[in-house]
């Protein structure tokens, strides 16, 4: 992703900063190889008039919990700033899908409902728990609902691939994606943004911060409205069923009372008041895109979060952070699942989540050895509810999940040029289970141990290679949806993850290329399986096989005169199943769901002093398959973005178009039916913001 250029700093080592990638994409392994190849033979970069040549940007992130350079942190991590953010237009998580290598979403037909997959590991749509695990502000979001965080008011965006469970804990198996929003500051400052295109799209955004008592209090708020007509027409009132439209805000309270004391109290917001799912019956003789319903559904579900974090520095090496979080999420939805005038098929979902967190860090850097050491404390209670209307058919269950962890890393450079890295953590967890509709009730106990080990060499001062091993785990439970008598519990899942990569940077610090390389070993992976029921095959989570896994992906991006950014992403993942046989057949060797094994990105963006704007990316994957029987799949697909504009002193104004080609690609055969999902055409509009 583009960056702004800054000067170069000096000579770097472990035990000082080594630069960073900025978030850059890479379009082919090929390309990028020939890229790295001739970079390595070019000679220094020529220099701006002044004598200092403009350079990707360093970026500091808190992958391990710690303040350091994404170059010296020996695992796959992709940053956005809130800069990035911006300019390429990101403004939903699922957004950084495709645009992350290996990272993408499959999307439920409503907008709260995105699945994310990372490397392979997947979210199954009927569990409600994630496999990539994502914070806002420091609060996790342990539900698949809660992907759909807006992107706005953004200080960084981190997505780190692959077992996090050694600092993160569990269900981070596939990764982590950390949002950060902006802190106030010492200094009022405010932005508006508001946004129009075709099919009715409206976006707007306010964001104020500033002193409430100086050098004591700031405080800050944003709040987001977005709306947008839908894609599916519905022929029984001529209205589209899945119109968007949803509120969103978020607002942060810090103190500094002394130079070594910060807190800050976050809350956050999400309110939808919109149609209901995307989707329609590719079997019917109706049109594609149709549907005729008598009653189609709506959504009315609503997030809401909070976090108290207390950061103090004991000395110039010991830090000590206190973070507790809340998060409640309730979703209210209804479908007609027939799509038909008459009722038949309608389904309400009433869930309620609520997590609980408090978590306690004390961190050591000094000299170069840097160190974590800490203890948390989790409980998520799930009520599932729903209701088969014109069936006769009611479910409601509870799940209550209570987790202690104890954990820690250390990285101690050592040679001069190399660097270990061990850490561990060690998660017992309980998990309360009772289905109010049979009767039946369970619980069971586990505790997990989760590794990490990473070495690294500094080939040169801006070139270095890394080799790791570490562990993740998607937790024990129990089939909350609609779970049958003997088909309820299901074991933990483990994943043993090895990676090798290299982070690079080239030509005087105007090109940088990251690259690592991955291989996976599953056990116990939890699958979605289905067995008989009154209505049919229903989907239920079950244990099955110890599948592996392996792929890679690159990035990079240069700077090749001042103003211009180029870069491009590729990721490829190899995801099969190897002994799986449920009602539907026998499924070994088929692909694992919602995982496309190539996914990439490429682009340039143009920033001028005088102004101007502009902006070009392609992003596209392979072909995905919806269900373990590869008949359901989202087609490969490829999508062209574009903006451009003019930036002044406080008004900035855009023109953009997205998937500008208009290349459909709707999910054929989701759910295990013959549904489709609508998936966006061609989108055209502009912007104007205002700050100051």
């Amino acid at each position: 992703m583009p960056t702004a250029i800054r000067p170069a700093t000096g000579r770097q080592n472990f035990s000082k900063t080594r630069g960073r990638i900025s978030s850059a994409r890479a379009l082919s392994i090929v390309s990028v190889g020939i890229l790295a190849a001739f970079l390595s033979t070019v000679g220094p970069a020529p220099a701006q008039e002044n004598g200092a040549p403009f350079l990707l940007p360093s970026v500091v992130v808190t992958a391990n919990k710690q303040a350091e350079d994404l170059q010296n942190v020996p695992q796959s991590v992709t940053v956005l700033d809130g800069r990035e953010v911006e300019d390429a237009h990101l403004t939903g998580v699922r957004d950084l899908g495709l645009r992350v290598p290996n990272l993408s979403f499959a999307s439920g037909g409503m907008s709260m409902i995105n699945l994310p997959s990372m490397r392979g590991v997947t979210s199954n749509p009927h569990s409600n728990i994630p496999a990539v695990m994502l914070y806002i502000d420091d609060v996790p979001v342990a539900v698949n609902a809660g992907y759909i965080a807006p992107l706005f008011d953004i200080a960084t965006v981190e997505v780190l691939r692959g077992p996090q469970g050694t600092l993160y804990g569990r269900n981070s198996e596939g990764g982590v994606i950390k949002i950060t929003t902006t802190k106030p500051g010492s200094e009022p400052t405010g932005k508006l943004t508001l946004e129009g295109g075709d099919r009715h799209y409206r976006r707007g955004n306010a964001a104020l911060s500033g002193p409430l008592v100086d050098g004591v209090v700031s405080v800050g708020g944003a709040f987001q409205y977005y709306g947008m007509d839908g894609l599916v027409k519905n022929d029984f009132d001529g209205d589209y069923v899945d119109d968007k439209n949803n509120y969103s805000g978020r607002g942060t309270v810090r103190l500094t009372p002394t130079e070594d004391l910060e807190i800050n109290l976050t809350f956050g917001m999400t309110k939808y008041d919109e149609g209901t799912f995307g989707m329609y019956n590719r079997a019917s003789p109706s049109p594609k895109r149709h549907t005729d319903s008598q009653d189609p559904g709506d959504n009315r579900s609503s997030f809401n979060d909070q976090a108290l974090s207390v950061v103090y520095a004991i000395s110039p090496a010991w830090t000590f952070t206190s973070v507790g979080t809340r998060r409640e999420s309730h979703l209210d939805y209804r479908m007609d699942y027939d799509f038909s005038p008459v009722p038949f098929f309608e389904v309400n979902k009433a869930d309620q989540n609520l997590d609980l967190g408090q978590e306690f860090r004390l961190a050591y850097e000094k000299d170069g050895v840097s160190a974590v050491l800490g203890a948390a404390y989790n409980r998520l209670e799930q009520k599932i509810r729903y209701n088969y209307y014109n069936m006769g058919m009611r479910h409601y269950a509870r799940s209550v999940t209570d987790s202690y962890a104890g954990f820690g890393q250390v990285k101690i450079p050592f040679a001069d040029r190399w660097a270990v890295t061990a850490g561990a953590r060690l998660e017992c967890y309980t998990v309360d289970f009772a289905d109010h509709d049979t009767g039946y009730s369970d619980s069971t106990a586990k505790v997990n141990f989760s590794p990490k080990l990473a070495l690294e060499y500094a080939v040169t001062d801006t070139n270095s290679i890394y080799a790791s091993l570490s562990k993740g785990f998607r937790a024990a439970g129990y089939d909350t949806f609609q779970g049958t008598p003997g088909n309820y519990a299901y074991d933990a899942e483990e994943l043993w993850a090895a990676e090798l990569g290299s982070k690079n940077t080239f030509w005087g610090g105007k090109a940088r290329l990251n690259a690592a390389i991955f291989y996976h070993k599953f056990q116990n992976m939890q699958l979605e399986s289905y067995v008989s029921s009154p209505i049919g095959p229903m989907p239920t989570i079950t244990n099955v096989g110890s599948p592996k896994g392996f792929g890679g992906e690159v990035e990079v991006a240069v700077a090749p005169i001042s103003g211009l950014e180029v870069f491009a992403s590729a990721g490829y993942t190899h995801m099969r199943y190897d002994d799986f046989t449920d009602a539907l057949g026998d499924h070994s060797g088929n692909r694992v769901p919602y995982v496309p094994e190539l996914t990439y990105s490429a682009g340039l963006q143009l920033r001028l002093p005088s102004g101007f704007f502009a902006r070009a990316e392609v992003l596209g994957a392979d072909i995905a398959y919806l269900d373990s029987s590869n008949k359901g799949y989202i087609p490969a697909h490829t999508s062209l973005n574009a903006k451009i504009g003019w930036e002044f002193e406080s008004f900035d104004m855009y023109l953009f178009g997205e998937n500008i080609t208009g290349e459909r690609y709707d999910y054929v055969n989701a759910f295990g039916g013959t549904y489709g999902v609508a998936t966006p055409g061609a989108t055209f509009g502009g912007i104007v913001s205002y700050k100051f």
